[in-house]
């Protein structure tokens, strides 16, 4: 008998909201499949004339330019903040797995440039071929 008006208050407690709820209406909160977390969408707001290039740069600076144009990439979700095939830093850390992996003595020997490399190296007198 005491379960049953337990049971009840417990419904009627969870069918009608409670006071606190109806007074924020800013506590809901509202879905966005477009997290701002996501890079390129708020760099698409900016101007893109900050973007191009000044009339004072000469043509070694352009020459100069590591990524190609065609590097960049043209999805409109990304805008300017995406470069692909440009160049990496992958050599910065210092692990000798890394370093031998890359340019190791048995890298050089797989590749027909290593083994160029590796014919100059001792036609020179290197004692060490590689590292």
């Amino acid at each position: 008998m005491i379960q049953r008006p337990l049971i009840s208050l417990a419904i009627s407690a969870l069918a009608r909201p409670s006071a606190s709820a109806l007074r924020q209406p800013s506590s809901i909160r509202a879905f966005s499949v477009l997290s701002p977390l996501r890079p390129g969408l708020a760099q698409r707001r900016m101007p893109l004339a900050a973007f191009t290039p000044s009339p004072l740069q000469t043509t070694t600076t352009m020459i100069a330019d590591v990524v190609p144009s065609e590097a960049i990439s043209a999805a409109p979700g990304l805008g300017m903040s995406q470069i692909r095939c440009g160049p990496r830093n992958t050599l910065n850390s210092n692990s000798r797995l890394k370093r031998k992996r890359r340019i190791g003595f048995l890298a050089r020997k797989r590749s027909q440039t290593g083994r160029k490399i590796l014919e100059r190296r001792l036609a020179k007198g290197r004692m060490r071929l590689t590292n």
